[in-house]
């Protein structure tokens, strides 16, 4: 993966997308693509003007086999699938295709090609029809589990050094408490 050092950081490798995808298109450019971008909340901009993106996370397979794939480390153990359901909108199915092409490209930047696996769409029939198609497209993006957090090593640095610290006060207080009396 490119720039998100945490594999378990979904919502960071899915900014890094919408971030690819502004740097192609211009489109969803910072906060103010939030309206028209969306992790893991279906409907969130329903009533904003197109083009939108949601995101939707379906679940997922681990699989302990397959840890060839691009970026992977002899030390991983395996890779997470994760399945998402991409609600696409935009001005008219034209558009709407061109979006998709530019969240795969910009997909396979972010993950390194193979990582990014593209499924079926439907076309959606829209209450707000007015508004532009609606397209829904299946994803699942490819990461790695690495045999740190295999073993439960999944605090960050900063929290492993609170861990650390408050090992060693309660070492301390042991200490003191068990020695015997001064006279």
């Amino acid at each position: 993966m490119s720039g998100t050092s945490d594999p378990t950081d979904v919502e960071g490798l899915l900014e890094e997308i919408r971030e690819e995808l502004h740097r192609r298109t211009g489109l969803f450019p910072g906060s103010a693509g939030e309206a028209c971008w969306s992790n893991d909340r279906a409907q969130k901009a329903q009533h904003a003007a197109p083009p939108r993106i949601e995101w939707v996370e379906l679940g997922g397979d681990v699989d302990l086999e397959s840890t060839n794939f691009t970026g992977g480390h002899d030390g991983d153990i395996g890779i997470d699938a994760i399945r998402f359901q991409a609600t696409i909108w935009a001005a008219n199915k034209r558009g709407c295709r061109k979006l998709r092409n530019e969240l795969m490209r910009s997909t396979q930047n972010v993950v390194e090609g193979p990582n990014c696996l593209f499924g079926r769409y439907e076309w959606l029939a829209d209450a707000n029809a007015a508004l532009g198609r609606k397209m829904v497209f299946a994803l699942t993006l490819r990461l790695p589990i690495p045999f740190d957090v295999a073993r439960g090593d999944t605090t960050g640095d900063f929290e492993l050094a609170e861990l650390q610290s408050y090992a060693t006060t309660v070492q301390t207080t042991v200490a003191v408490n068990n020695q015997a009396p001064t006279p």
